[in-house]
C-alpha cells in the first residue's frame, strides 16, 4: 500500500470529530465521496456494516442547518429518498428528507436510494 494514502487515512481519522448528540459515531467532513469507489472506500474507513438487503450503511449528508456535511455508518436500513428532496441529519440521528427544488444545484431530479445519493448533481 501507498505511504500517502496510509497517512492520508491516519490524518483523517484522527483528525476528524465525533459529534456527542448523535446515538452513533458521526464525524465532519469538508466532502461527501464523488462516486461509488469513493463511498465504498469511506464505508470500509469507518467500518460499516451492510444492512439486511446488502446495502453499504454508509452516508454523508448535511446537518439540519446545512452547515456542514456529515459522515457515519448508520444503523438502520438504508432508505429510498424522493425526487426533489434530499436528506439532512437531525439529532438523534435521524435522516429527514427537506425539498430541496429551490437548490442551484444537488437536488435530485429522480426517486434514489439513499446510499447512492452521491449520483444527485
Amino acid at each position: 500500500m501507498n505511504w500517502r494514502a496510509i497517512l492520508y487515512v491516519l490524518l483523517f481519522y484522527f483528525a476528524s470529530e465525533v459529534i456527542p448528540q448523535y446515538r452513533f459515531p458521526v464525524h465532519e467532513v469538508d466532502s461527501c465521496p464523488k462516486n461509488r469507489s469513493e463511498w465504498n472506500t469511506a464505508g470500509a474507513r469507518l467500518n460499516c456494516s451492510y444492512d439486511e438487503n446488502n446495502t453499504l450503511q454508509y452516508l454523508c449528508i448535511p446537518n439540519e442547518y446545512i452547515t456542514t456535511l456529515l459522515e457515519f455508518c448508520y444503523d438502520r436500513t438504508i432508505e429510498f429518498g424522493e425526487k426533489g428532496n434530499c436528506l439532512l441529519l437531525y439529532p438523534p440521528g435521524n435522516p429527514i428528507q427537506v425539498s430541496c427544488t429551490t437548490f442551484r444545484v444537488g437536488c435530485p431530479d429522480q426517486d434514489y436510494l439513499s446510499s447512492d445519493i452521491f449520483n444527485c448533481k
